[in-house]
């Protein structure tokens, strides 16, 4: 795993640790709080949307 980030900048490898961090978390909170496991998965993804644009936001897009 660590190749892979080898390639990408610090700020987008801290955001998806962060992301890593609170997204599991959570999922694991819902979960043990009874929540549908299938609910759960649609909550996280939500919030991985916005970890997404954030880290499309740090990086500049390619040249066309």
């Amino acid at each position: 795993m660590l190749y892979r980030q080898e390639a990408l900048p610090k700020t987008v490898c801290d955001i998806a640790w962060k992301a890593q961090l609170r997204l599991t978390s959570r999922f694991r909170k819902l979960v043990a709080r009874g929540k549908a496991k299938p609910k759960v998965a649609t909550a996280i993804a939500r919030e991985l949307t916005g970890f997404i644009w954030a880290i499309a936001r740090e990086v500049p897009a390619p040249p066309a």
